[in-house]
């Protein structure tokens, strides 16, 4: 069973039509996105170049993942389910979303259609509307959305993002 963590911002992204979400990158200064490789028959990966070294980064999702449920901050009191930006959450009582269960879920994708990686400034008008936001506001976004994660870096370090969409 697959799963994706979504930020505060991004389920508020997902609740008003969002189908692609971005996914920050761990990768070293100089090295570049090259293209995707097989890692067997079924698996891909993303390969980023500097040079004089290769690196392989494995993808959160392959297309074609099925019934994939969204994780989320929340917390469970006398067997009712809150989550993060209900009334009544409690942030004192939080449970961090990577001990969400699918039965806890209140959303899912029926698959992933497509992945791309790109750096923040070369994502595109109609990906920024896709994410949830728009052109206009797509620097604030991703620094919100950073904030969230608590990653240092801001849309001016440029880093490179996954870009996954999915179809509901």
């Amino acid at each position: 069973m697959n799963s994706i963590e979504l930020t505060k911002s991004q389920i508020k992204a997902y609740e008003n039509g969002a189908s692609m979400f971005m996914i920050p990158l761990s990768i070293p200064t100089g090295y570049e996105f090259q293209g995707f490789s097989s890692k067997d028959k079924s698996i891909w990966r993303a390969n980023f170049w500097n040079g004089e070294n290769i690196l392989f980064v494995d993808l959160p999702f392959q297309k074609d993942d099925k019934d994939i449920f969204v994780k989320e901050d929340f917390y469970v009191y006398n067997g009712t389910t809150f989550y993060h930006g209900d009334e009544m959450y409690n942030s004192n009582l939080n449970y961090n979303s990577s001990r969400m269960t699918k039965e806890q879920s209140r959303y899912t994708f029926g698959e992933c259609i497509d992945i791309k990686i790109k750096t923040v400034r070369d994502i595109k008008l109609k990906e920024w509307q896709e994410l949830g936001t728009c052109l206009f506001d797509s620097k604030n976004f991703y620094n919100q959305q950073m904030r969230e994660q608590n990653i240092a870096k801001t849309y001016n370090d440029n880093d490179y993002v996954f870009l996954v969409q999915f179809k509901r």
